[in-house]
């Protein structure tokens, strides 16, 4: 292997350490829609235990189909597809922050970091 074949490999594997450290570090959860009762179950996936449901009481929506956060996880961005809206929900709080208009009936939503887009 040439030198410049160490050095693209020595830093790919160091770019895959640094990930994976910040992977480790952060804690492991899992957001998952309830259709039926329109709430939104954080699960501790090292643990595989629901941690949390939001709301405390009452629905985020009438039939929520799918949920992304935002990198920080501050902010849970649910489909509602009988209201017709993306609700965004304050994790640590679990309030309704705002109901965003949407076309009729979404189903599913992902979310693209803007600095993966450069």
């Amino acid at each position: 292997m040439n030198a410049s074949a160490h050095r693209s490999l020595f830093l790919t594997t160091a770019v895959m350490l640094a990930a994976a450290s910040s992977w480790a570090d952060a804690a492991p959860r899992a957001y998952v829609a309830n259709q039926e009762n329109g709430t939104l179950s954080i699960i501790d996936t090292a643990k595989d235990e629901v941690v949390r449901t939001l709301p405390a009481s009452g629905r985020i929506g009438q039939k929520i189909q799918a949920v992304v956060t935002d990198p920080a996880e501050k902010t849970a961005f649910v489909v509602d597809a009988e209201g017709n809206a993306i609700v965004l929900v304050d994790l640590a709080s679990g309030e309704v922050k705002q109901r965003v208009a949407v076309g009729k009936s979404p189903e599913g939503a992902s979310h693209e970091d803007a600095d993966a887009m450069d």
